[in-house]
């Protein structure tokens, strides 16, 4: 009830909504649930623009304990490699490992979490199509459980909002969350 207008029938929508939004912050590596993660490998200098625009990433992992698979973490290692006599390179991550980055984990959590024993098997896949104007991509999570358990959800990307995990505790106006419009305005800090 909001103001005597009841909105019961909209409960699951705003579930289904409040799911969708993207989660960013620090994941801790004892939060992992695989036992290796997801690697996709893509070489920027060979790549064609048609690869980039709708790939997928296949998930195949065991559980190294009991617990509930609440949801995919989504993080980016980039290599660059400077082709000289004396071959240079750096690499930057935004994974758990690395506690320095500025870059913090993407997750999707699933509306539905899977129970999973040690060893369990999960399969599935997360597919990413860009969106219509190439600002973000539009992701799909579909995770199963060798005991026939589901979970899927749609994660639209084409606001550019991402919710940080943790509040950011310095008081000075100039730094911190942002986030942003539709016309890719910075709202905030947060």
């Amino acid at each position: 009830s909001f103001f005597g207008v009841d909105l019961s029938s909209e409960q699951g929508n705003a579930a289904i909504q409040h799911f969708a939004q993207t989660l960013t912050g620090r994941l801790e590596e004892a939060a992992l649930m695989a036992s290796m993660p997801a690697i996709h490998n893509i070489n920027l200098a060979k790549i064609a623009l048609s690869d980039l625009e709708k790939f997928s990433i296949k998930l195949d992992f065991n559980a190294v304990r009991n617990e509930k698979v609440h949801g995919v973490g989504v993080w980016f290692e980039l290599e660059l490699t400077e082709h000289t006599s004396a071959m240079m390179r750096t690499k930057i991550s935004s994974g758990p490992s690395n506690i320095d980055s500025q870059w913090c984990t993407c997750r999707y959590v699933l509306p539905k979490p899977i129970a999973v024993s040690a060893g369990m098997k999960l399969e599935g896949d997360i597919n990413f199509r860009a969106t219509e104007k190439h600002e973000s991509y539009n992701v799909v999570v579909n995770l199963c459980a060798e005991n026939g358990i589901r979970s899927s959800h749609a994660f639209p990307m084409h606001h550019y909002i991402t919710h940080p995990m943790t509040p950011y505790m310095d008081n000075n106006d100039d730094h911190g969350w942002h986030f942003c419009d539709m016309a890719n305005n910075n709202i905030g800090p947060v």
